[in-house]
């Protein structure tokens, strides 16, 4: 069960067109901080081609991608936040788009 939902700072679906590494945000959650919009779009239009998912921690922070082409499930997230937690996350957001 994942707890610490506090600890996501953002997330988002984006669809993400492989040639020309644009990405359009479908849906977002920001947790207060104006700034995180524009860091994901530019996590976004830098996501791994050739990963299903990736993480990388900076600055007090913790970026984790699942990927499904077209669909990209991107968080921000306290580095608190345990990594296999973030991926269940993100995992959950797939299952719900899926379900659409």
């Amino acid at each position: 069960m994942m707890s610490g939902l506090d600890l996501v700072r953002y997330a988002c679906i984006a669809h993400h067109n492989r040639d020309s590494s644009e990405s359009t945000i479908l849906a977002e959650f920001n947790s207060a901080d104006s700034s995180l919009q524009e860091l994901a779009h530019q996590c976004l239009h830098k996501a791994p081609p050739h990963h299903s998912m990736f993480s990388h921690s900076y600055r007090n922070q913790t970026y984790t991608f699942l990927l499904d082409d077209p669909f990209v499930y991107f968080g921000i997230f306290d580095p608190k936040m345990p990594k296999s937690d973030q991926i269940a996350f993100l995992g959950r957001l797939k299952e719900a788009l899926n379900r659409l």
